[in-house]
């Protein structure tokens, strides 16, 4: 690290810590972009990764800098899902219940979870999701907002000019990766996280894994 901070030349350094696989994987990570912009070659990093078992390269480490450099993307994804899956798995049919409302991503007021990258707490949602799927047996993947008649959400109708969709607490097609962004993105509307528990509470699982943030219900207007 000092040898580093001290030279001016960095990238020789960088190459030989990756190739003699002196570098931890979560400090490689968390240098992607870094390592991408001194013209580190993506075939050293691949074959860095290859042989790689390090157990603080965390999938939203992966997640991070595969947003970081998006050319790496492939690469890193498929570095990530050749992970060993967990021997000790739960058994039975595990649901997992997703916020998807604006706030979990995309509202004016929602920062970056992490200062230092574009993380938000649906890419946490995917992080979750993808470590989820290496320790369970079955998972079975849903996502929720807000029912279209709440109030709370009738404003953001009237605001936007439309509607949002109309299935509001639906299951979601479980894929693998990073291809699972997409399925999870926040929608224009608000949560209502004990109208979708009345909903799941009906299906068959033996666990429930709620992915969400510290205040998802709406509070409805009192009346008399």
């Amino acid at each position: 690290e000092q040898h580093l901070s001290s030279s001016k030349d960095k990238k020789p350094i960088f190459e030989d810590l990756l190739t003699k696989q002196t570098i931890p994987a979560s400090a490689a990570l968390a240098n992607i972009r870094k390592l991408a912009s001194l013209g580190i070659s993506r075939t050293l990093i691949a074959d860095y990764f290859v042989n790689l078992v390090d157990a603080n390269a965390t999938t939203l480490g992966f997640l991070a800098a595969a947003q970081a450099v998006p050319a790496w993307q492939n690469l890193l994804e498929n570095v990530l899902l050749k992970t060993a899956r967990s021997q000790n798995r739960l058994p039975g049919k595990t649901l997992v219940l997703v916020n998807r409302a604006s706030s979990m991503g995309f509202c004016l007021d929602c920062t970056p979870i992490e200062p230092h990258t574009d993380l938000t707490r649906a890419d946490i949602a995917l992080a979750i999701t993808i470590d989820l799927q290496k320790i369970c047996d079955e998972i079975e993947l849903w996502g929720f907002t807000a029912d279209s008649n709440s109030w709370t959400q009738q404003v953001i109708n009237k605001l936007r000019g439309k509607a949002v969709i109309d299935t509001w607490c639906k299951p979601i097609a479980l894929t693998s990766g990073f291809s699972l962004r997409a399925s999870l993105e926040p929608q224009p509307a608000t949560s209502n996280l004990n109208a979708a528990l009345e909903l799941i509470l009906k299906q068959d699982y033996q666990r429930l894994i709620v992915i969400t943030h510290q205040n998802p219900a709406p509070l409805e207007p009192m009346h008399g």
